[in-house]
């Protein structure tokens, strides 16, 4: 009857929303790897993360939005990351900080 279908409807809608955050967790660790994989690449972006892994750009967006961030704050968080840190490195060689 319709009403049981509308009721099933609700319920798998219900299970897959509490399904959805955990999922998002192991998504985001392979996004990562791949971001630091290519930091070095100016032209890496949700396009190529999402090509890459065989899903679609709005999958990678939303592994981010629960984190509240974007793939792009992520990818230029991390290059900047690689920065800070080549530039101590280069401090310390010199004799500095």
């Amino acid at each position: 009857d319709a009403s049981n279908v509308l009721l099933d409807l609700a319920s798998f809608a219900v299970r897959d929303g509490r399904k959805a955050p955990m999922a998002a967790a192991p998504l985001r660790a392979r996004i990562a790897r791949l971001v630091e994989a290519n930091l070095a690449n100016p032209q890496f972006s949700s396009v190529e993360i999402a090509a890459k892994l065989g899903v679609s750009v709005r999958t990678v967006q939303n592994a981010f939005s629960q984190e509240g961030t974007t793939p792009a704050a992520f990818i230029l968080q991390r290059r900047r990351g690689r920065h800070a840190a080549r530039q101590s490195g280069a401090e310390r060689d010199r004799g500095g900080v």
